[in-house]
């Protein structure tokens, strides 16, 4: 009996976050944070899976902050709303963005901070802040 076997890869961005409470100075706000390593494989930018161990009583959906610094990351991660569906603060920096689109912001509707620092940015959509 001949027994075929398929190894089947996906794809796949996984956020390893270190979750902590951080204040914001604008407005003095409390948030609880996931500060990524970002796991990938060629270049996909799906978010497939988050690791990291929560404080206790906490999850994902009281995630409002998330910070990536110091990494590759050329272009915002699709379906982050999947796992932090109430992001209202985002920093991404030293992580190569390259791009960003009129989509990428539209998965984040609750978002009132985007902080984008020493990137290599050459692109930017029409109204990519509306």
């Amino acid at each position: 009996m001949l027994l075929l076997t398929t190894l089947i890869t996906t794809n796949a961005m996984i956020f390893d976050c270190h979750f902590y409470n951080a204040s914001n100075v604008v407005d003095e706000n409390i948030f609880y944070v996931c500060e990524a390593t970002v796991t990938q494989t060629d270049n996909e930018r799906v978010l497939e899976k988050v690791h990291g161990a929560h404080h206790k009583g906490r999850n994902n959906q009281d995630v409002d902050g998330l910070i990536v610094q110091n990494q590759t990351l050329m272009k915002i991660p699709l379906k982050i709303d999947k796992f932090f569906p109430h992001l209202q603060f985002v920093q991404l920096e030293n992580t190569s963005l390259e791009m960003i689109s009129l989509g990428d912001f539209k998965q984040l509707p609750n978002l009132r901070y985007f902080k984008a620092v020493n990137n290599k940015l050459t692109h930017l959509d029409d109204n990519s802040f509306k």
